[in-house]
């Protein structure tokens, strides 16, 4: 592969850029003591900017001082972990690299990743932009060789025919997740008479896409997100159950004991025996609790209260053999279902350790092995039966 140097010469600016100010300065320092004593750094107050320019002036007339100093303060290296690398590789690749030498891992670190703490591997700047260098056919052609020599490491050898085993288990668990699930749907189907089949399908499908939302709920990132907005969806099949006359269907209303919402804005006298007291050791409202005659008599401490914030519209669907729950925040719903009134009290137990107040979301493996797509299709298709009715 190219030589360091190369690479620092052709990514001097990059490199600069991922140093601190800190090493920057020691890099100055480095090089005032070790090349010329006559060179004056920048004063210590000075901007970043500053910094990085000179710094970059003299990595770009000799590239050769900068992994000088590097060897002498390994420690200043920057890392990069893969999701922060200006190109792609997969984790195949970069474990086969490093395995056969190409890439050497600088560090782990702790990361919290689809539920599990795991060790993320992460690599020297100078290693990744060497490979960066190399370019797409480049890097094509290392791991070309790097195949070749892995055949002659039994240990690589041994961990990916577990990895290969690893795969067919899990390939064979998400068949198994997938058949269980369609013939979930099919005893469903048979179970019910004709008649309620539409009603029951779409309310099953809801329930389904409920969950998918959920899950993108705890999951949503800027590159992974859902196909469709659910709750708009799941708002779609509770106004065909609010139209229809379908005695299997039922309607009602939960409010919690405590189901209006606080907004606490405090005066600067009422905020400041807030952190006395309490050092933010308590949210706001608490506090608020503690002192309501004094904060709701004062004329400058602003309270607004949102009826039934935290009360939940309820619709189900249940025969002897099925039952299909559904829970609508108020605020959400109230357009939908209109006055509150009409619907009876429901007395429902929240969850207590889950990560919403009613239902769960889908399991990651399940909506791998099922298909949002096809999720969606169903959802869909059933909406369209129901209503054609």
């Amino acid at each position: 592969m190219s030589d360091l140097t190369d690479v620092v010469a052709a990514y001097a600016t990059d490199l600069i850029d991922l140093l601190p100010v800190v090493t920057l300065k020691d890099f100055l320092h480095w090089y005032q003591l070790q090349v010329d004593p006559e060179f004056q750094p920048p004063p210590t107050k000075a901007k970043r900017a500053l910094f990085a320019e000179v710094a970059l002036s003299l990595v770009q007339a000799k590239p050769a001082h900068l992994l000088a100093f590097f060897d002498a303060e390994p420690e200043t290296i920057p890392e990069l972990e893969a999701n922060r690398w200006p190109f792609s590789m997969s984790y195949d690749q970069r474990h086969l690299l490093t395995a056969t030498d190409h890439l050497p891992v600088a560090s782990t670190r702790k990361a919290h990743l689809y539920g599990n703490d795991v060790l993320v591997p992460a690599y020297s700047v100078l290693e990744v932009l060497r490979l960066q260098l190399l370019g797409t056919d480049g890097r094509k052609a290392l791991l070309a060789k790097a195949r070749q020599e892995a055949k002659l490491l039994p240990a690589y050898q041994e961990a990916q025919a577990q990895r290969k085993q690893q795969q067919l288990l899990h390939r064979k668990q998400r068949e198994n997740l997938r058949s269980a699930f369609w013939q979930s749907v099919e005893a469903l189907r048979q179970k019910l008479p004709p008649a309620e089949q539409p009603l029951f399908a779409l309310a099953f499908w809801t329930q389904q896409i409920n969950q998918v939302q959920k899950y993108w709920q705890l999951h949503t990132t800027d590159k992974s997100h859902g196909l469709a907005d659910y709750y708009h969806l799941k708002g779609l099949a509770i106004a065909e159950f609010l139209e229809s006359d379908d005695a299997h269907i039922k309607h009602g209303f939960y409010r919690p004991k405590q189901a209006d919402r606080y907004y606490v804005s405090l005066c600067a006298e009422h905020f400041s025996d807030y952190q006395l007291e309490t050092d933010y050791g308590i949210p706001v409202y608490w506090y608020y609790q503690e002192h309501r005659a004094a904060i709701d008599a004062c004329p400058m401490c602003q309270v607004t209260v949102t009826q039934d914030y935290y009360a939940l519209y309820f619709t189900q669907v249940k025969n002897a053999d099925f039952s299909f729950s559904f829970h609508t925040p108020y605020p959400l719903g109230h357009q939908l279902y209109g006055a509150v009134d009409q619907y009876p009290r429901v007395h429902h137990q929240p969850n207590v350790d889950g990560d919403f107040t009613f239902g769960h979301a889908m399991d990651r493996e399940l909506l791998q092995a099922v298909g949002e797509k096809n999720i969606l299709d169903e959802f869909q298709q059933a909406r369209f039966a129901f209503g054609a009715l």
